[in-house]
């Protein structure tokens, strides 16, 4: 199966398949809260945008593989091993809020009366984002693994 494939089942398993439970049970409501129990308060986002960033730089630097004093190599494999464990949570959290976008853009399309046509249209604009931040981010973690081992 391809990484693509395989990062939007499981975004589809982890985001949407809730979602639709939970608009089918609720209805549009249903929606309203799911996606609104997903939400995060701004410093939050920030602390995870800054992770992200953290483990970008580590996992580029870690390309380069610095093995020219043995205890930079022995330091900066402990940071690269800690920062790339939190990068399986951001992956997941990516593509629960993947899904979640793709099941909403799904019902605003469904029901576009009720949610406009111009929330549908930024649903649809935002969810190949995230899908492919997720993709991205998977990609980073496989690419870590590989290299610790």
């Amino acid at each position: 199966m391809s990484q693509k494939l395989s990062v939007f089942t499981s975004s589809f398993l982890l985001g949407s398949v809730p979602c639709f439970i939970s608009v089918a049970k609720n209805g549009s409501k249903g929606l309203v809260d799911f996606v609104g129990s997903i939400d995060a308060s701004d410093p939050t986002v920030l602390y995870l945008l800054a992770l992200f960033l953290i483990q970008l730089v580590v996992s580029g630097l870690g390309h380069f593989k610095p093995g020219y004093k043995p205890g930079v190599n022995q330091r900066f494999r402990f940071y690269y091993a800690v920062v790339n464990s939190v990068g399986p949570g951001i992956t997941c959290l990516t593509q629960v809020v993947s899904g979640a976008i793709f099941a909403a853009a799904c019902v605003a399309s469904w029901k576009y009366q009720e949610a406009g046509i111009w929330m549908v249209i930024g649903l649809w604009i935002m969810w190949p984002l995230f899908l492919a931040g997720a993709v991205n981010l998977d990609r980073v973690n496989r690419y870590a693994v590989e290299w610790q081992n």
